[in-house]
């Protein structure tokens, strides 16, 4: 890596980890800990064991298939924050970052809170599309087909952890925020994630994350279901994400959001 410092015997970690936080850490040496691979993350049982621990970290809730769904997209915009955001800040950087290598690149098992990733391959040139390429969208297909979710929520996540990560890029150094602006509008212009949310201004996404299906009076940041330009939120009780009053009066408008990724009803 270009920019780095020790981070433990043997280990080093990336500079835009301690310029942007830790949610941009990679370490290039592998310290004593359960580590598996990325490319494990193809598999079943992996991919529903962190979903399972996604759940519990939430609060335990989600047990109806339905709501399983919403777990898996949480898990996914977070697992895929996790692998791009190192990516993106090494590159407004002119950083050097990992290889964009599944086999090479491993997460650390854990309950809950930030995935420790490492990578065992000498560090390249940060290239944002190879690492959706090559990292994150093969993840969108395999999460898909085990958990039952569309491929829109979760080129959605997608999007939404793209946008964040460059959002907290802006906001750490204002002044590489322009290059974090033209990055978020190239990636989410690619064919793969074009119309999958707003490419400049506020973020919004154009598909449902889901997790208004959960039982935590929460909506995300960038809900379809919110207004683009006035960024309204729900004060009223009884106007909270997942409330009964909240389902009663916007359950046909949310299925519809669902179905067809637009918000087609009244304000929420």
């Amino acid at each position: 890596m270009s920019e780095q410092r020790a981070a433990g015997e043997g280990a080093t970690r990336s500079f835009a980890a301690d310029v942007f936080g830790p949610g941009f850490e990679l370490v290039d040496h592998r310290e004593p800990g359960d580590w598996i691979p990325l490319s494990a993350m193809s598999s079943p049982p992996v991919l529903r064991e962190r979903v399972e621990n996604t759940r519990l970290a939430i609060g335990g809730v989600g047990t109806s298939p339905r709501q399983i769904r919403a777990v898996a997209s949480t898990m996914a915009l977070g697992l895929f924050s996790r692998l791009i955001s190192p990516v993106l800040g090494a590159a407004v950087l002119d950083a050097a970052t990992l290889v964009p290598d599944p086999q090479t690149i491993w997460l650390r098992r854990v309950e809950r809170g930030l995935i420790p990733l490492a990578t065992t391959r000498a560090p390249v040139d940060a290239d944002p599309a190879a690492a959706l390429d090559g990292l994150v969208l093969p993840l969108v297909a395999v999460i898909a087909q085990v958990f039952g979710l569309s491929r829109k929520v979760l080129i959605g996540d997608v999007a939404a952890a793209v946008a964040g990560a460059c959002g907290v890029i802006a906001a750490a150094r204002p002044d590489l925020s322009g290059r974090a602006e033209k990055l978020r509008a190239d990636l989410l212009t690619t064919p793969d994630l074009v119309g999958s949310g707003t490419p400049r201004g506020p973020f919004v996404r154009s598909s449902c994350c889901l997790i208004w299906q959960l039982p935590m009076n929460y909506i995300c940041s960038n809900c379809v279901l919110v207004d683009a330009r006035t960024r309204m939120v729900r004060e009223r009780d009884d106007d909270r994400a997942g409330s009964p009053g909240f389902r009663r009066r916007f359950r046909d408008q949310l299925e519809e959001a669902e179905s067809t990724h637009t918000w087609r009803g009244s304000r929420p």
